[in-house]
């Protein structure tokens, strides 16, 4: 959603197809599994 912009399924598909979002948020992805663990 933050990336693309929009609610819709088929747009955020499009997009992806587009563009390839594990680098932009991968920063993201290591932010969020480090505190998994804790919990």
């Amino acid at each position: 959603l933050i990336r693309v912009g929009s609610r819709n399924s088929s747009e955020i598909v499009t997009a992806q197809r587009q563009i390839w979002f594990g680098i932009p948020l991968f920063p993201v992805l290591v932010m969020s599994s480090i505190p998994r663990p804790a919990e």
